[in-house]
C-alpha cells in the first residue's frame, strides 16, 4: 500500500481504507475490482505463501463482488484467480459478515437464540433478584457481539426487551402478573 501497488477499498466517503481483515485462520482481502489490482494481489499472495511455506486453498477460497462491478470484469477476475464467486459470505463467530439492510429478519437468529436459551430456564424457582440477574447477565449480553459491527433493528430490541420483562415478571402464555 505504501508503494501504491495495492489499492484498498473504502466503504464510505471519509471512512478508513481497508485492505485486509485477519482472523484466527481466515483472511479477508479487499481490493479494487480490476485486473491490475488482481495481479498485484496475486503477487503479494505468492510472496506471502512462499515466505511461510503455505498455499492458498482454491477449494475454500471465494470471491465476493460489489454490485457495482460489471459482469465482464467479474468473469475476468474469477478466470484469472481460479476462485469461485459467492453472493453470501455467511457468518463468522455467529455474526453475519454482510447484509443488504437492517431488518428484523436479518437478526432473527438473535431472537431465536434468546427464546431457545430462556425456554430452558426454570425461573419459577428464582427470586425476582435472581430473574433480573439472569436477564441482565445472559439475555441482554447475547446480542453484544453482533451490535459491535451492526446496527440492529428496533424490532429486535423490542423483542429482547419483551422477553426480559416476561422472564423478570414471570409472564407465560397462560398467566400474567402485574408489574
Amino acid at each position: 500500500m505504501e508503494q501504491k501497488i495495492w489499492k484498498p477499498i473504502q466503504l464510505s466517503e471519509g471512512g478508513p481504507k481497508i485492505s485486509y481483515l485477519a482472523f484466527v485462520d481466515d483472511l479477508l482481502l479487499f481490493v479494487e475490482a480490476n485486473l491490475v489490482q488482481v495481479d498485484a494481489m496475486k503477487k503479494i499472495l505468492d510472496i506471502f505463501c512462499t515466505s511461510l511455506g503455505q498455499k492458498v486453498n482454491v477449494d475454500k477460497t471465494i470471491i465476493f463482488f460489489s454490485n457495482n462491478v460489471h459482469w465482464n470484469i467479474r468473469d475476468d477476475i474469477m478466470h484469472k484467480l481460479g476462485f469461485q464467486r459467492t453472493t453470501d459470505l455467511g457468518k463468522y463467530v455467529g455474526v453475519p459478515l454482510h447484509h443488504h439492510s437492517v431488518s428484523k429478519q436479518n437478526h432473527q437468529f438473535i431472537i431465536d437464540k434468546v427464546n431457545q436459551r430462556s425456554s430452558n430456564w426454570k425461573t419459577s424457582n428464582l427470586s425476582i433478584v435472581g430473574r433480573v440477574t439472569l436477564t441482565k447477565v445472559i439475555i441482554q449480553a447475547m446480542p453484544t457481539s453482533v451490535m459491535q459491527t451492526t446496527l440492529l433493528s428496533s424490532l429486535v430490541y423490542e423483542e429482547i426487551d419483551k422477553k426480559c420483562h416476561d422472564l423478570v415478571w414471570h409472564h407465560t402464555s397462560t398467566s400474567s402478573k402485574i408489574h
